[in-house]
């Protein structure tokens, strides 16, 4: 993701019927408060996966604003430069996770300049998370990835 052609791609494939819903929800988020919210990566299954893998909070490389100099992506992705990114993108070709399958997320899914977690946004996470499964019908499969992902488990 850090080639802005790539960047640009992905960008311009929000639209593609298995990724729209899910834009969709991204821009309602947006519209709703001031946390930066980023999209779904079209290279993912979109609303066609079977495994939901649950992160914790998007870091700062997941927003156009990046950290410092940096630039981020504006995606949710496991093609993201940083370490939580590669950590993610090994794990699931060592397990064998087809990406067209999948589809990655946060229990808190906009970043607001802190990766610190308040007990309001974890329950605003929660709910918004119950906005998103409503859009994965062919779900199966939930992976929560980290302790604040797990308090999502109800």
């Amino acid at each position: 993701m850090r080639n802005p052609a790539v960047r640009a791609e992905r960008l311009a494939a929000l639209g593609e019927p298995h990724i729209a819903p899910l834009t969709e929800l991204v821009h309602a988020f947006r519209a709703r408060d001031g946390s930066e919210y980023p999209y779904f990566d079209p290279a993912d299954g979109g609303v066609d996966a079977a495994i939901l893998f649950l992160l914790e909070k998007p870091g700062p490389m997941t927003v156009p604003t990046g950290k410092g100099l940096r630039q981020g992506s504006g995606f949710i992705s496991r093609d993201n430069d940083d370490p939580t990114a590669e950590a993610s993108f090994w794990f699931y070709r060592e397990a064998g996770v087809d990406r067209r399958k999948s589809v990655v997320w946060n229990v808190i899914p906009g970043w607001n300049g802190t990766i610190k977690v308040t007990p309001a946004e974890l329950r605003v996470g929660v709910e918004d998370l119950a906005a998103l499964l409503l859009l994965l019908p062919r779900l199966q499969t939930i992976v929560l990835v980290g302790r604040r992902a797990a308090r999502a488990e109800r």
